[in-house]
């Protein structure tokens, strides 16, 4: 499931996600202390390599492959090598680019930003009722 999420560029990173990028990096040191611009160097190449992995998942190659319901913004290796870098960047904006932020409430001092949710603040099967529906009351005559 995280390798699905992944490949369509969705959340539900775990713990174990960071870990696993975390050894990646550390093979990538080969276990050792390196300096900083070393460092920042292994983490460009790391983002570079993980980059190169999204396009060859848009050609259908490599070890990812998109979701079927990104299939639309699959291209093949011929119309791939006839695009110029431009095109490149529209079509990975268009394929990786992330859903929408969620809608969220802010206080009226600023200080507290809540994220919106339709169904929050009301009890499990509550629905709310159409203004012209007639809601039934059951009748007592009062003894019982």
């Amino acid at each position: 499931m995280l390798r699905r999420n992944m490949e369509a560029g969705l959340g539900g990173w775990t713990n174990n996600a960071c870990e696993s990028m975390n050894n990646v990096l550390k093979v990538r040191a080969q276990w050792r202390l390196n300096q900083l611009p070393e460092l920042i160097d292994k983490l460009r190449e790391l983002v570079a390599s993980q980059f190169q992995e999204a396009d060859r998942a848009m050609m259908g190659r490599g070890e990812f492959h998109l979701r079927p319901s990104w299939v639309r913004h699959r291209l093949t290796l011929d119309i791939w090598g006839g695009m110029t870098e431009n095109q490149r960047q529209r079509a990975r904006a268009d394929c990786f680019r992330l859903q929408s932020a969620p809608s969220t409430s802010t206080s009226t001092d600023g200080d507290l930003t809540v994220t919106y949710r339709r169904e929050a603040g009301k009890k499990v099967n509550q629905r709310k009722r159409r203004r012209a529906e007639r809601s039934t009351t059951v009748k007592t005559d009062g003894r019982d």
